[in-house]
């Protein structure tokens, strides 16, 4: 079973969190956060909404580094960056982006990715 888990960049330092994504309103303003358990407890970071993908179930090529949606991935089935911090990668054309899971296009980059040698994680 594939673990539920999101990726989001964090508006104050820039960092990426995996974790669980969340939602609260604070003074009307909804604010969107990444939840991590630590040793301490539980941590809220607060994301930038446009940046959160999903984990897609997929590993790269070498089973090592996890794929969320957005990811891009080069001819050997390595990840290489995602879309809001590398999109000048998808210009060669050698590049692909991982589509958002439950769209028509992510069945595409699916079997894209498992083409290039990426893997579903045991």
């Amino acid at each position: 079973m594939r673990e539920i888990l999101f990726r989001g960049k964090r508006i104050y330092n820039g960092e990426w969190v995996e974790g669980y994504y969340g939602a609260y309103y604070k003074d009307g303003v909804k604010i969107f956060t990444i939840s991590q358990t630590t040793l301490d407890g539980e941590a809220d970071y607060h994301v930038i909404p446009q940046t959160v993908g999903q984990y897609t179930g997929l590993k790269d090529k070498n089973g090592s580094t996890k794929i969320f949606e957005y990811d891009i991935i080069d001819v050997n089935g390595r990840k290489v960056g995602n879309y809001y911090e590398n999109s000048n990668l998808l210009k060669d054309g050698t590049c692909f982006l991982v589509a958002r899971m439950g769209t028509k296009e992510w069945s595409r980059s699916e079997q894209e990715a498992i083409k290039r040698g990426c893997k579903y994680a045991e």
